[in-house]
């Protein structure tokens, strides 16, 4: 039977472990010869992989039709807020808009590939609206948009943005705006690029 040992690092408590609880843990962790030729336990050599991506969706609404009404613009925003968290890894930062577009910031994992989740929001809110009658028309969104991913440490002042849209499009309008977005990131827009004015 092989002696006790004592552990350096509790205080020289001596620490007897059996022949079996040391296959055990072998089985568990077994040891490992690492390229440097020395050996280490398995799970020293491991590392989870993790991501968190955050992007902001801007899209608007078909013909450019200012037809999103104050009194139902927030359960649209919490009905793409459903959307979002029933997708693997997605989650809901901030949403908001005007009358003629939205902007969907939210998080990801890159569970799902960004296009698909911006299709499925406009998909499934499409299809809130309507069956909710809620427009007044039938309502669809515009094909295309922007999706613009920002650091983390940018998304304080992202949500600040997105949270004041109706004082921002009293001084500009989403075409302007959009524009602008463009630039920001450093594309210069073509005018088949950027939505129409207003109706």
């Amino acid at each position: 039977m092989s002696q006790p040992r004592r552990h350096p690092d509790r205080g020289g408590e001596i620490i007897a472990r059996s022949g079996a609880q040391r296959d055990y843990a072998n089985q568990r962790h077994p040891i490992i010869k690492t390229p440097c030729g020395s050996r280490e336990k398995s799970y020293l050599c491991a590392m989870r992989s993790f991501s968190q991506i955050y992007i902001m969706a801007v899209f608007g609404v078909k013909y450019r039709a200012g037809i999103i009404h104050a009194s139902w613009k927030d359960a649209l925003y919490a009905a793409i807020g459903q959307t979002l968290r029933e997708m693997d890894g997605v989650m809901p930062v901030c949403i908001g808009g005007f009358k003629d577009h939205v902007h969907v910031l939210f998080s990801t994992r890159g569970n799902i590939p960004e296009a698909e989740i911006v299709r499925k929001i406009k998909t499934e809110s499409t299809l809130w609206i309507n069956s909710h009658r809620l427009a007044g028309c039938h309502f669809a969104w515009q094909e295309g948009g922007a999706r613009i991913s920002y650091s983390p440490s940018a998304i304080p002042g992202v949500k600040r943005y997105i949270g004041n849209q109706e004082d921002h499009h009293r001084h500009r309008t989403f075409r302007e705006e959009y524009e602008a977005l463009m630039r920001k990131m450093g594309y210069l827009p073509e005018e088949s690029d950027l939505p129409g004015e207003l109706e």
